[in-house]
């Protein structure tokens, strides 16, 4: 939740984060399969072609963190999400009063 705190914290104009996705020939991926981390099983070789793959609206994940269980993390990203559209709406009320 650090991030988060941070993000709040500053007040920033714009905010992104993206869930994590293991690419073919990045550590990341390496890692994932060694330790057995991936969520669901792939076809690891495949997996950047599937469809959607790329654009999954940030609700799916594929690797669990080591330090996280995934209903924590599905829970970052929900509270991370409300203050995107808090985020949002506070800066369109912002724009409408200038």
């Amino acid at each position: 939740m650090e991030t988060y705190n941070v993000i709040k914290e500053i007040n920033v104009d714009e905010m992104y984060v993206t869930n994590l996705i293991p690419f073919p020939g990045i550590a990341m991926l390496e890692q994932a399969l060694r330790d057995n981390y991936f969520i669901e099983e792939f076809d690891v070789n495949n997996l950047w072609r599937m469809y959607g793959f790329h654009y999954t609206d940030n609700k799916r994940f594929y690797i669990k963190p080591y330090q996280l269980e995934l209903e924590e993390l599905r829970e970052f990203r929900n509270k991370f999400d409300t203050l995107l559209s808090e985020n949002k709406r506070m800066k369109s009320l912002e724009e409408c009063h200038v």
